[in-house]
């Protein structure tokens, strides 16, 4: 399953470098790329980036450095990653939520529309779950326990 995980974060890395070169300039890279994640070390946005920083300098001949810049739930690393050159060697993980939540229920300090999504690495499915012995087998049954109980 990693694997296949792997596989598709690299080749999707792959590809959008393909896709930028021309504009970059035949060397690209010519030194470390960093990534930055919004969340913190270990979380599930975190490791997938960190499998792809040991997979891609083999494919790329440079290292891709993975660095967590938590805070105001992805807004602090966006500003890092405008504030930077646009040359390539500094890209930035965000996840869906942060297209269609934050940058519409928070300010930011910058226009959100400056970053372009270019790949959808990976999709996180969240469910809510409750021990396999609760009396509650559906949500609905969990909604009217809360209403009673309340």
């Amino acid at each position: 399953m990693w694997r296949k995980i792997v596989f598709l974060i690299l080749s999707t890395f792959l590809v959008g470098g393909i896709l930028i070169q021309p504009a970059l300039g035949k060397e690209y890279p010519t030194r470390p790329i960093e990534i930055l994640v919004p969340y913190p070390p270990g979380s599930s946005a975190d490791i997938p980036m960190r499998l792809l920083a040991d997979v891609a300098p083999k494919y790329l001949g440079q290292p891709v450095v993975v660095i967590n810049k938590v805070g105001g739930v992805g807004s602090i690393a966006a500003a890092d990653l405008l504030n930077s050159p646009p040359d390539g060697y500094k890209l930035i993980e965000l996840t869906t939520l942060y297209f269609g939540v934050i940058v519409k229920s928070q300010k930011t300090p910058f226009d959100p529309n400056n970053i372009i999504p270019i790949a959808n690495i990976f999709d996180l499915i969240a469910g809510l779950a409750v021990k396999g012995d609760a009396p509650w087998k559906t949500l609905g049954e969990l909604l009217d326990y809360g209403k009673k109980s309340w």
